[in-house]
């Protein structure tokens, strides 16, 4: 990186602020963007440096923080609701648990597992016997030949 003194800079106050100290940030449930505007440094450089091999299991477990503290914010906001601003508390209830539902998908998110469970090989079984049943064996058929 020696032609780029303005991203060594950057990394430079990265490192100062620490990793810990940075998703411990995130984890409080404060976006990307606003801890690297608030120590000067462009999101996309911080993003790569919280998304990079040794800190991405921090970040997961930061934004699985972040997950409950969205969740309860989601709960303050809708208690605190009044007919007046409802549309508006929906709306930021709504996209705070969206997020949780994403980052706390264990506890938050919706089960999207198959409601169905097919067996092939029971189907099959079912076919051969309701053939036999009508009085055509599979080795029998031979019109089509």
């Amino acid at each position: 990186m020696a032609g780029r003194p303005r991203t060594r800079k950057m990394l430079a106050r990265i490192d100062a602020c620490g990793g810990d100290a940075l998703l411990n940030r995130i984890a409080g449930g404060e976006p990307i963007k606003a801890v690297a505007e608030s120590i000067g440094v462009s999101r996309q450089l911080l993003s790569g440096f919280l998304n990079s091999e040794q800190n991405r299991d921090g970040l997961r477990a930061a934004r699985e923080q972040a997950a409950h503290v969205f969740a309860e914010e989601a709960l303050t906001i809708s208690d605190a609701a009044t007919p007046q601003d409802v549309q508006v508390a929906k709306l930021r209830v709504d996209t705070r648990r969206w997020i949780a539902s994403k980052w706390g998908r264990a506890l938050y998110g919706d089960d999207r597992n198959p409601l169905v469970n097919i067996n092939v090989a029971q189907l099959h079984l079912d076919s051969l016997r309701k053939s036999a049943g009508a009085g055509i064996a599979p080795s029998q058929n031979t019109e089509g030949l």
